[in-house]
């Protein structure tokens, strides 16, 4: 569903890769991806536009702050259960993508 990997940087120019998993025990609950090379099993990665996320995952339920650019889309998984995908934007692009189960 979510693939985050790490490259080695070209021409000497670091790229930061933040993930991070989230437990319960010992279960994995979350796992939060920012970076260029985290995209989901569709190809949507972080850079990608609002509307690239709308077409290939259709409708979602929206959280936007009054006043802000800032935006998250929020789809349940296909696996079922309480499971979510969620797009996080800024200026309409996005910036982080997450995957967690209740």
């Amino acid at each position: 569903m979510l693939r985050c990997q790490r490259r080695r940087a070209a021409f000497g120019v670091k790229r930061t890769i933040l993930t991070r998993l989230y437990f319960i025990g010992d279960r994995v609950r979350g796992i939060v991806c920012q970076g260029q090379p985290c995209r989901t099993s569709d190809g949507v990665t972080i850079g990608d536009s609002l509307s690239r996320v709308q077409r290939m995952y259709g409708p979602a339920f929206a959280l936007a702050p009054p006043g802000t650019a800032y935006r998250r889309l929020i789809y349940p998984t296909a696996e079922g259960g309480n499971c979510t995908m969620e797009f996080e934007f800024n200026l309409g692009i996005v910036t982080k993508i997450s995957l967690g189960c209740d």
